[in-house]
């Protein structure tokens, strides 16, 4: 049976706690999916607080009040450290994004490392639409192939990948960066479409013109960052090593040595001494084309 730590990052949610508790379970337990509810507060000054205390009497929830800096990012990250299960999900608070989906989502990591929920709106203006997609594509597929809704707030994944990546996420650059790496990594995602609600419940945090300016400037920083290697094994094979992954593609090399000691980013004598007998053999055949050019 499966098993997910479901993070919550709050800030003065009171008014949507007990409804999105509610639909978490029902939602979890009509798919036999055994859950943890993890909910970061950014010292709400509202009864966000009472109000958690009082589910956790019936539901399996835990809450911790922000240590870190400002920011859903920070809260995030601090909530991957209290999660028990082998699949995690972020989801906001606002019940923007539909908890129900969060079965399906997991149902999905049979086959991918994450899923990422796809936002479906029903009514939008076609300047926001316009806006929405044109970030999604200069941002995410342009610039590192990434064909998913980057900044949607609702994601499954496994807790294994968190392993692998460094994460440094400025307040609003969590998703981009997260996204971008895994998949420099060689993980696999995912899409689940939703239908995504307006807001009914508290006021957005987003401040839209610095949040896309800090977003852009991210992504084009990880665009030109020299990617790590992540490496894996095969099952049966007697080597330590098989391969590792580099900027999303998969190397089987079937050595213990590092990429930077192999053959990856070393020439051979044989490579070497040909590629400085063209470099000589270009520099004198461009001396001699400068003095014909002179003498004539």
């Amino acid at each position: 049976m499966a098993s997910v730590s479901i993070i919550i990052p709050v800030y003065n949610e009171s008014e949507s706690l007990v409804k999105l508790t509610e639909r978490i379970d029902k939602a979890c337990n009509e798919s036999n999916l055994i859950y943890e509810i993890i909910f970061i507060d950014e010292h709400s000054d509202d009864n966000t607080l009472e109000i958690l205390n009082f589910l956790q009497k019936s539901y399996p929830i835990s809450f911790f009040l922000k240590v870190g800096v400002r920011g859903k990012a920070q809260s995030l990250l601090e909530g991957f450290t209290h999660a028990i299960y082998p699949y995690i999900s972020m989801i906001d608070g606002d019940l923007q994004y539909p908890p129900e989906a969060i079965p399906g989502m997991v149902k999905m990591l049979d086959s991918v490392d994450v899923v990422v929920a796809n936002r479906k709106e029903r009514k939008t203006s076609l300047i926001r639409k316009i806006t929405s997609h044109g970030f999604r594509f200069i941002f995410g597929t342009l610039l590192h192939d990434l064909h998913c809704d980057i900044q949607s707030g609702l994601k499954v994944f496994k807790k294994e990948t968190l392993r692998h990546i460094s994460l440094s996420p400025t307040p609003w650059t969590f998703d981009t960066e997260f996204l971008i790496k895994l998949k420099k990594s060689g993980y696999i995602i995912g899409n689940y479409d939703i239908l995504f609600s307006e807001r009914k419940y508290g006021t957005s945090n987003v401040k839209l013109i610095p949040s896309i300016l800090e977003i852009g400037l991210v992504a084009l920083k990880l665009k030109f960052q020299q990617s790590k290697f992540f490496y894996f094994t095969q099952k049966g094979h007697r080597q330590e090593r098989v391969g590792f992954y580099y900027n999303g593609q998969k190397y089987k090399t079937y050595t213990s040595l590092s990429p930077s000691e192999s053959a990856f980013f070393q020439l051979s004598r044989g490579q070497a001494s040909l590629g400085l007998f063209m470099v000589v053999a270009f520099g004198v055949a461009l001396l001699r084309h400068w003095r014909s050019t002179i003498l004539l």
